[in-house]
């Protein structure tokens, strides 16, 4: 899967302390494990230039119709051309 489009973004920064504790950590690897288990693609990413630390959250397709089918969302599958007949 390529991963281009992100849909949402997990911030947090490095430099505080209470971001720092075992429990926050453990609390952010069973959020993340818990996203990844509904299908969702995550990618870390770490600002060299400052102590903020990114997750980046990519919703596959299959993730999107699927949570649309349970919430009883219309998706516009595909595009389809009004043709007007003659007769």
């Amino acid at each position: 899967m390529a991963l281009k489009d992100v849909d949402f973004v997990l911030v947090w920064d490095g430099s505080n302390e209470l971001s720092n504790t075992e429990e926050a950590r453990e609390r952010r690897e069973i959020y993340e494990r818990n996203l990844e288990e509904e299908g969702l693609v995550l990618e870390h990413e770490k600002l060299e230039s400052s102590h903020y630390n990114f997750v980046k959250i990519h919703a596959p397709l299959e993730v999107l119709r699927r949570y649309a089918e349970i919430l009883k969302l219309k998706m516009k599958m595909r595009d389809v051309s009004v043709l007007s007949l003659s007769f």
